[in-house]
């Protein structure tokens, strides 16, 4: 599940093999609510309009102009300022870091994007990057629509942007010891598939030999494949998954909780239940009635 901030922010986990991230994506329609004032952050920020021009002024003078459906990457701890031409303009900030590593070591992954942080040092527009545009323009859209299962779709793209940031950066084919390949060209494409699968399977009986026939790879492929991206099994995310849509039913419709319960793949109530216990902390009607308060 995503949090929404009192801002209307919205702020997504995600888990890319052994990077962790943190991703607040969030709108400004009114000047007012733009810094115009030289700041900086400890987060990388890309700011991404969405109707009208604006200009960002980076210490020392320089002015990045962004046109309507370009975005501005701005590094960590850059000096930086946004000047809004006119009224209407509209614009989506969209801000990542990296977490704590949970094992305490940088391993594949998280060291490609360091990598990539770091090489990010001075602020440009996405311009000439289509695929990376149209991965934000979509995790913009899902994270606006709130409909049960967007924040899937959400974290997706935004893996796919993150991951194919890093390989703009440091390189299709870098590798970070033991001849490990920390990013390679497909997985962006691979980690989209697999979401969509999930997406639109949930409420069936499916299984890892599924998936591999939907995306035309062996099981055992898949399998690395997916446990390099999630740092999870394929059960386990299922079961994520399944409770996160569940969870957005819960809150967003009148169903009742045996018709959740089925819509999302269980054919056990009770041992639906127990999941969602487990996962949230409390039961079903507790959590509907706590969500809506």
């Amino acid at each position: 599940m995503s949090l929404v901030m009192d801002d209307g922010s919205r702020i997504f986990s995600l888990r890319i093999g052994d990077a962790e991230l943190e991703a607040v994506i969030g709108r400004s329609g009114d000047p007012s609510e733009v810094n115009t004032s030289p700041h900086s952050h400890s987060f990388c920020e890309l700011i991404f309009s969405v109707h009208g021009s604006f200009s960002v002024e980076i210490s020392g003078g320089e002015m990045i102009k962004v046109s309507e459906g370009d975005a501005c990457v701005i590094p960590p701890s850059t000096f930086h300022c946004c000047v809004l031409p006119s009224e209407g303009c509209v614009s989506y900030g969209i801000r990542f870091r990296l977490v704590g590593s949970p094992s305490g070591e940088d391993g594949g992954v998280r060291r490609a994007v360091i990598a990539m942080l770091a090489a990010v040092d001075r602020p440009f527009r996405l311009s000439a990057q289509p695929n990376l545009l149209e991965y934000l323009k979509l995790a913009i859209r899902e994270a606006e629509c709130a409909a049960p299962g967007s924040e899937i779709y959400c974290r997706s793209l935004l893996t796919c942007f993150i991951l194919e940031l890093t390989r703009l950066f440091i390189g299709a084919n870098t590798t970070f010891g033991d001849n490990e390949l920390a990013i390679d060209g497909g997985l962006a494409e691979r980690a989209y598939l697999i979401d969509e699968f999930f997406y639109n399977n949930l409420g069936e009986s499916i299984t890892e030999e599924d998936l591999a026939l939907a995306m035309n790879l062996s099981k055992r492929h898949v399998s690395r494949i997916v446990r390099r991206l999630y740092n999870k099994s394929f059960r386990q995310i299922l079961i994520d998954c399944r409770l996160e849509r569940a969870a957005r039913l819960l809150i967003d419709t009148e169903l009742s909780v045996s018709e959740i319960s089925e819509l999302v793949g269980y054919s056990s109530l009770s041992g639906f239940y127990s999941a969602f216990t487990k996962r949230f902390g409390c039961g079903c009607s507790e959590y509907r009635r706590s969500m809506r308060a």
